[in-house]
């Protein structure tokens, strides 16, 4: 096989036009739902090669990138962000949840102002903080999105929900196409600000060189170093989730 079947071009490694962008540099809002996305980079399609410190072993893992975009891995971005939701709002239960409907914001000043409208609404409330995501959907052809204020069990405020139907309004969310913005926003009580401490899983790992260093060659135990990253695999097959390689994806 040739070198140049074997290995990306720096066309290939470029994110391009499908580099995730500010909402600022977006003119016109084009909101998806997580998994509608491209691929990240070589997600599924090549394999990051690793060499035993020991015994010169080459070890290949597939490429996984972490996208909630993605739809290979936006399964992996509900699971990891549902784990998170549950750790801040520090319950294992049920929490409760209200909706706001709105024509879809289509600008960045838009939907800050839309989203302080509803997070005014929520303390009107008396929530004293949560998180809030989106779902989009079309009526009449014309697209409606969907406010969801999630917060602990404090007072009978909104309905109740449960994991599982929080893991389904996960898979459901709606995100900006090619935006870097958090798929959930913090706010109140709960916010970053407030709570630095506690942190959230990436929305866009941006998968480099120096992320790829925590393979383990099973058979010496050792840590293997990241060599090179090809179309085909060049050694030993292993299959490690994304927080593994990167170090604790964070």
């Amino acid at each position: 096989m040739s070198a140049s079947a074997m290995r990306w071009s720096s066309e290939d490694l470029a994110w391009g036009k499908h580099a995730n962008r500010r909402l600022e540099e977006i003119p016109e809002l084009e909101w998806i739902q997580i998994g509608r996305g491209p691929r990240g980079r070589g997600c599924g399609t090549s394999w990051r090669n690793f060499t035993c410190s020991i015994g010169g072993e080459i070890l290949s893992v597939p490429v996984r990138c972490d996208h909630r975009d993605c739809p290979n891995d936006a399964d992996q971005w509900v699971e990891d962000t549902l784990k998170h939701v549950v750790k801040r709002l520090r319950s294992t239960g049920t929490f409760r949840r209200i909706r706001f409907v709105r024509p879809a914001p289509r600008t960045a000043e838009e939907m800050r102002v839309q989203r302080a409208d509803v997070i005014a609404e929520a303390k009107r409330a008396e929530i004293s903080g949560g998180t809030i995501l989106a779902t989009v959907r079309q009526t009449r052809g014309i697209p409606r999105i969907t406010w969801h204020v999630v917060f602990s069990v404090v007072r009978k405020v909104g309905r109740p929900i449960d994991q599982r139907g929080l893991r389904a309004l996960l898979t459901h969310a709606a995100i900006v196409r090619g935006s870097s913005s958090h798929g959930l926003v913090w706010w109140g009580d709960l916010s970053y600000r407030k709570r630095p401490k506690i942190t959230f899983p990436r929305t866009s790992l941006h998968a480099t060189e120096e992320k790829y260093f925590s393979v383990v060659c099973r058979e010496h135990g050792c840590r293997a170093i990241y060599s090179s990253t090809t179309r085909r695999p060049m050694g030993s097959l292993i299959d490690v989730a994304p927080p593994d390689l990167a170090g604790g994806g964070g």
